[in-house]
């Protein structure tokens, strides 16, 4: 009886296991194929074992415009849609990132985030640097549209705090620069030390930051356009992206 039952069991195990790795397997080559859409490089993408279960993993991803070491996702036992992905040292378009940590779920090309968070996010700004020891929100991704949320610490500069964020908002064809209409909703702590960061990085010249200070308080929504690669603060030019 005993035996019986240990061949049962031995078998499900092979089952559960043999599920587990099929899964990872499938979430592997969906990654892969997210990856190559946006020209990004997997080296040696696999499929791996430890005492933490089955694990997808790459050594680094490597594009245009981005690198990141160490990347690891994994999908819970006995759950077929999600993953939870794990990057550490994210260096894209000029900012830096130590951690990354997302709550994922994909359908197609839709990509809907239901949680990440950034660690000690890194960026320049002619040529001053900025930290924000936190990033978090969620984010809805497809070709034809996108909409987050976003949570930050105090950025810092120089080891002062200079003002918080909060954001939220939707564009459509985000991945099309010519094609992009969105609005973009910011809210900030202090809206002087935040235009004064964006005078002396030449982003914003010094008559619009004397009338967004004039016009707008502390710790308000403040709302955003945003038509192809330019920002817009009603019907005033901000500045332009370049991606």
């Amino acid at each position: 009886m005993l035996k019986k039952i240990g061949i049962v069991l031995f078998i499900l195990i092979l089952g559960v296991g043999g599920v587990e790795y099929g899964k990872h397997r499938i979430l592997l080559s969906k990654l892969i194929e997210i990856c190559h859409e946006h020209e990004i490089n997997m080296e040696n993408p696999r499929v791996s074992f430890d005492d933490g279960g089955f694990h997808v993993m790459s050594d680094n991803l490597k594009g245009k415009d981005l690198t990141v070491e160490s990347v690891k996702a994994r999908m819970p036992f006995f759950d077929f849609s999600r993953f939870r992905f794990r990057a550490n040292a994210i260096f894209a378009y000029g900012t830096k990132v130590r951690r990354f940590y997302a709550i994922v779920e994909t359908e197609g090309q839709r990509i809907d985030v239901e949680y990440y968070t950034f660690k000690d996010f890194n960026f320049l700004m002619m040529g001053r640097e900025f930290l924000v020891p936190d990033v978090s929100g969620t984010l809805t991704y497809k070709p034809t549209r996108m909409e987050y949320t976003l949570y930050g610490d105090s950025v810092q500069h120089g080891g002062q705090n200079l003002f918080t964020l909060a954001s939220h908002g939707s564009i459509t064809n985000p991945s099309s620069p010519d094609k992009r209409v969105g609005r973009v909703n910011l809210r900030v702590s202090h809206i002087k030390n935040f235009l004064g960061v964006l005078e002396k990085s030449g982003i914003l010249p010094s008559w619009q930051g004397a009338l967004f200070g004039n016009t707008l308080g502390d710790n308000k929504q403040v709302p955003f356009v945003i038509r192809g690669k330019k920002v817009f603060f009603g019907p005033v030019k901000l500045f332009e992206v370049d991606f």
